[in-house]
């Protein structure tokens, strides 16, 4: 199921024009325009085809969970307010793949990263974590693959730790 592709500027600035000043943090403005306007991004998911419903997307953590006040176990992939957001992040990746033939792959990575408020409060100690491994084959559209990644830091509603497993497909190259 795709959510959304290559996107005309005209669409971009009718997304602006449409969303309240206090959402626009979500939308991309039409005078810098996105990657989609640019052919460059694609969003979609799979959708269980007895329900028509899209399926959960996830990776190590869930998208809006990581937040520049800590881990928030009440984020999730659709779920999102202005301070899920920073004005700065980093995330370094480490990852180790093998090539089984001409077209599939296998790998394994760390991950860490987390988000700030501002520049200046940057803390290579205070870091989400995750580690995991996939699989992957090529496809016209690039990488079409399956990883699995355990979230090290997470807690739960209460504040305990509570780390776990998540599913995260991927479809061509980060960019």
């Amino acid at each position: 199921m795709i959510h959304d592709a290559y996107r005309p500027w005209y669409v971009t600035r009718m997304f602006w024009d449409a969303t309240p000043d206090s959402a626009k943090v979500f939308v991309a403005d039409p005078t810098q325009g996105s990657r989609h306007n640019r052919g460059a991004a694609v969003d979609l998911t799979l959708y269980d085809r007895r329900t028509g419903k899209p399926l959960e997307m996830v990776s190590g953590y869930d998208e809006f969970s990581v937040t520049p006040n800590g881990f928030d176990p009440r984020g999730d992939q659709t779920t999102a307010s202005r301070a899920s957001f920073g004005n700065a992040f980093f995330v370094g990746t480490s990852e180790l793949g093998l090539r089984i033939n001409q077209s599939l792959y296998i790998n394994t990575f760390f991950e860490g990263g987390n988000v700030w408020n501002k520049p200046r409060e940057f803390d290579p100690t205070r870091l989400f974590r995750s580690f995991g491994f996939g699989v992957a084959t090529l496809s016209p559209l690039g990488p079409l693959g399956v990883d699995i990644g355990y979230g090290f830091d997470k807690i739960d509603i209460a504040g305990r730790p509570a780390p776990g497993w998540k599913l995260h497909f991927k479809l061509g190259q980060f960019f």
